[in-house]
This record gives structure tokens, sequence and C-alpha cells, in this order.
């Protein structure tokens, strides 16, 4: 069989529209971030990814799948819309992340689709146009009998696309003369933060990776009203960006930081059923915010988990993508994922998402702020507090380690 690749990096959001399958949509991206994020189990290291780049991919090799293979990325993708509305639906997501226009001060988005098409191989028309159309995906032909030149050529597009965060996505071992189609999707996300932190005020301060040991590392510190909720395990923490989505989304790098170090895997174990209600009940608070600044790159081969996760006939001769040539010649060979993150006062650099709009300003400034010390391992998130849409899910145990 011929071998069909799928590459996706992030470098580092959306909101809802009336569309029911653009709500369904993201609430199917999360319940994927979830799992995918729990069957890698990065309980002590440092992880990043960006579900909705993954999703996005994942998606539009979905539309030329059929019979068990189709079933099996449904269920993977936990995909509740009907196949023939995915990549219109996902045409509505992608117009949704989009800066609102006409803003001075925003923050910049630039998500990016392509497919790499062997010289030989013919698309059927409906593929074709959800991919060229929909997707907004650029269609290249490219020689795969000539893997070098086709590494270079693939490479220096998402070296491009990601601001040059990622330049080499793709290593020799990553295409063949065998490889047929190429996808990629890119995303890179760059945000100022609506309340910058002063410098001045960065200083060494203890991070404990586990309670009984700390490194120092570069907190950054402020005391800000911002949207907050806290509950007996955690405390969440919302940073806003400046700008607005085309949807009046706000987008913010969300922080849920667990009360004590021991509760991070209880923190876990909650992720999926209360995420929903925990980012809905943000609400101004004044809080006294102590962060560190952090750089993050991680490259994923995703192979593995996603076939323990359910999607194995795509990856050997039981595979069925006959909806892309019409022929069932075609099995995915790499599902690779690269994200790029830095945070720093200044706001994020990010490459590889609820309730009515909130007053910021209208907290009472006479009490005291709440302490929020992220100085032990905490996820955090690059999501539109809108629609609650994940552009980006990181683990932070350790910074300073990449």
């Amino acid at each position: 069989m011929k071998v069909l690749g799928i590459l996706l990096t992030s470098c580092t959001l959306l909101s809802a529209t009336p569309s029911e399958d653009l709500v369904e949509i993201t609430k199917d991206h999360t319940q994927f971030a979830f799992s995918l994020y729990q069957h890698t189990n990065p309980l002590e290291q440092n992880f990043l990814f960006s579900p909705y780049s993954v999703a996005s991919c994942l998606s539009m090799i979905y539309l030329g799948a059929r019979g068990d293979t189709q079933s099996q990325m449904e269920k993977v993708l936990h995909l509740e819309i009907d196949q023939k509305n995915v990549a219109k639906t996902t045409s509505l997501l992608i117009d949704s992340l989009s800066p609102k226009s006409g803003e001075k001060n925003t923050y910049k988005l630039l998500n990016a689709n392509s497919l790499w098409v062997d010289q030989g191989v013919f698309l059927l028309t409906d593929f074709r146009f959800a991919i060229d159309k929909q997707f907004k995906a650029s269609i290249n032909k490219v020689n795969f009998t000539k893997p070098p030149e086709a590494l270079s050529t693939i490479n220096s597009w998402v070296n491009d696309q990601t601001q040059h965060k990622i330049p080499q996505i793709l290593s020799s071992n990553d295409i063949s003369e065998l490889t047929r189609l190429v996808l990629i999707n890119a995303i890179y996300f760059e945000g100022r933060w609506r309340f910058p932190f002063d410098p001045a005020k960065t200083q060494d301060w203890p991070f404990h990776p586990t309670p009984d040991t700390s490194i120092p590392t570069k907190m950054m510190q402020q005391i800000k009203t911002v949207p907050y909720y806290e509950n007996e395990l955690v405390q969440i923490a919302a940073l806003p960006f400046e700008g607005k989505s085309s949807a009046e989304g706000e987008l913010a790098f969300l922080v849920i930081l667990p009360k004590s170090a021991e509760n991070f895997e209880m923190m876990q174990g909650e992720l999926v059923n209360e995420f929903t209600n925990w980012v809905s009940s943000l609400n101004p608070t004044k809080i006294d915010l102590k962060i560190p600044k952090f750089v993050q790159n991680t490259r994923l081969d995703l192979n593995q988990v996603l076939q323990e996760m359910g999607m194995e006939d795509a990856f050997d001769s039981e595979a069925n993508f006959t909806g892309i040539d019409g022929m069932r010649d075609l099995f995915l060979n790499k599902v690779i994922h690269q994200a790029y993150f830095s945070i720093d006062e200044l706001g994020v650099v990010a490459t590889a998402a609820t309730a009515a709009s909130m007053n910021l300003t209208s907290a009472p400034t006479k009490e005291p702020p709440l302490s929020f010390y992220a100085d032990h391992p905490f996820l955090y998130f690059i999501i539109d507090l809108k629609s609650q849409e994940l552009l980006f899910m990181g683990n932070m145990a350790q910074p300073g380690s990449h």
C-alpha cells in the first residue's frame, strides 16, 4: 500500500456562532484534547500540544475515511457531527478565530493548512473541494520519489508558517518513495497581555516540582483583577490578551493550579467532567499573581497513542481512505505534532477555547487580593473564554526544562 503522512505543527483561539455544529465541534475538540492528554500521561514532565492543530489535521484525513476506518476515527476524535458537515463547520471555526477587523492592538493568529500530493495521485473532486475551499488548504504537487527534495520543500513551508519557530518538522525517516500524501496544519499565535507584567518585578522564586524539592525560577508578578475561580481542589486564573475575535471572543492564557502539588493527579481526573463548569464560573477577582517565565518545545510521534486510543485500521493494510482517491491503497504512516510556546512579561508566542463579557475594572479595590502562586506543577491553556475552544494545552512540571 501507499503511504499517507500527516504532520502537525503548532507554534500557538475561537468563539461560538449560532451554528449547533460549531458549538458541538468545540465540545468534541475538548473531549479529544483531554483524551489525548490522558493517554500520553505526562504527570512528571513538561508537555505541550495544540488540540486544535491535531484535531484539524486529523479531520482533513477523516473526510476521506470510510467503513471501520471512519468509525474508529469518529470515536477517537469524539466527533458527534455528520462527516459531510465537518469541513463546513471547520471553515466557520477558522473564521471565528480570526482577530476582529479594525482593531489596532490585537493578537496575531496565523492558521494554515496544506496538502502535499505526489504527482501520480488523483484526488476525488469532493475531497479536493473540501480541502481547498472549506479547510482553506493549499494543495501542492511534490515528487516523493525524491524524498530529500520533498523534505526540504515541506519543511521550508512549515518554517515560514510558524515564523521560523519550527524550522524542521519532518526528518528523513518520516517520508519515503512510498509516500503519496502529506497533510499539515500549522498554527502561530502571538498575543500581548492586556495587563503586561513589569519586568523589574520579575525575580527568583522557588518552584516545587515535588513537595520535597525546589528550584529557583524567574517568576513574573503583578496584582490585577482578572477572571478567577477556585474550589477545594484548584485555583483558576485567566490572563486576557489584547483584542477580540471576529465572533467577539476573548482569548486568554488560562492556568489551572492545584491547591497543593499532591493534588495534581486528582485535578487531572476531574478535568473531563468539570472543565466547562470551572471556566463558566470565572468571575473578575483581584489576585496577587506569580507565574513563571518559560519556553517549551515539544515534538510528538502520535502513531502509537492514536492506535491505543482506537484508531487502529488507519495505520495498516485494513485502512479505508477511498474517499481520497477512490482506491483502497492508502494508509497512515506518520502523525507528527510539534509545538512551541514562550511566555514572558509582554505576552505569549505559541506555534504548532463562555459567558457574557466581563468588566475587569469593576471589582472592589479595597479588599486584599487573593494569592495565586504558580510555584508547583500546573496545567495551562490558550482558550477562547466565550466558546471554550482550546488552541493550546500544556503541563508545566518544571520550568527551565523543555
